[in-house]
């Protein structure tokens, strides 16, 4: 039996990459420089080492999500701080050089008004679950008689319940339930004595009314969430006055707080 011939064993060469350049070296052929290869990253992901490193380096504090706004999907509200809530009432927003007070009641009550003023189907009523009873004066029964079909459109539901008493059964789901008898009898109030020459102004009156009613009070404990929304709305400028025409928000300067403090003259 002859052994296998040394001619025909196979030869594996082991060379590691700093072999190769240096043999191609020591022959006098400059080596190829290394290809690169460049993967394929799913979209968003950069293969620049730069950013990447950027991106993790960078650091975002809690401070900075729950109260800096930088505002991307709404280009129209400039971007913001809300520093907090003075007296329950009014809402501090940092905004450039800028502070900007809003009273957070005037202001949610705007935007309730315009609201339901653009709702074109009936506003969505809710059921007392103990029906409210109220006695009104003469002038005051007559008009809400008159007014009965509008104020079913409004989400409320009245029923004659005597001469002068009437039983509540269903208000704006807006409004508080408690808010019920003090709502009609405001309501009535504005109509009797009010100028109104067509439906649509006394429907704007009523409007008024459940607007204010269901707005969140001065004194009351705001989420901050809720807060935010009050405070992008009147810095975009939808929100300028109450529906009774006062200011939901005033500006102090920079320059107004450095005389104040006469850091300038």
């Amino acid at each position: 039996i002859e052994e296998p011939s040394a001619a025909h064993e196979p030869v594996i060469s082991l060379h590691s990459s700093h072999d190769v350049v240096a043999d191609e070296i020591s022959a006098g052929v400059a080596p190829e420089a290394p290809v690169q290869t460049t993967l394929d990253l799913p979209s968003g992901i950069s293969n620049d080492k730069s950013t990447n490193n950027s991106t993790k380096n960078s650091t975002v504090s809690d401070n900075d999500v729950e109260n800096s706004v930088q505002n991307v999907d709404n280009p129209t509200v400039p971007d913001h701080k809300i520093v907090g809530e003075a007296l329950k009432t009014y809402i501090i927003v940092e905004c450039g050089e800028q502070l900007i007070l809003i009273d957070k009641h005037a202001a949610h009550e705007r935007m309730n008004f315009d609201r339901l003023k653009a709702q074109t189907r009936q506003i969505p009523a809710q059921t007392l679950l103990v029906p409210a009873t109220i006695r009104l004066s003469g002038a005051d029964a007559t008009v809400l008689e008159e007014n009965l079909e509008l104020l079913s459109e409004l989400g409320f539901e009245i029923d004659p319940f005597g001469e002068n008493d009437f039983i509540i059964r269903s208000v704006p789901s807006d409004m508080d339930a408690a808010d019920a008898s003090a709502a009609v009898e405001e309501i009535c109030e504005k109509l009797k004595n009010g100028n109104i020459p067509d439906p649509a102004a006394a429907r704007d009156e009523i409007l008024h009314t459940v607007a204010c009613k269901a707005a969140i009070k001065a004194g009351w404990v705001t989420e901050p969430a809720e807060l935010e929304r009050i405070a992008c709305e009147v810095l975009s400028g939808r929100v300028k006055y109450c529906p009774h025409g006062r200011p939901v928000s005033i500006v102090v300067t920079r320059n107004d707080l450095d005389k104040l403090f006469k850091r300038i003259v």
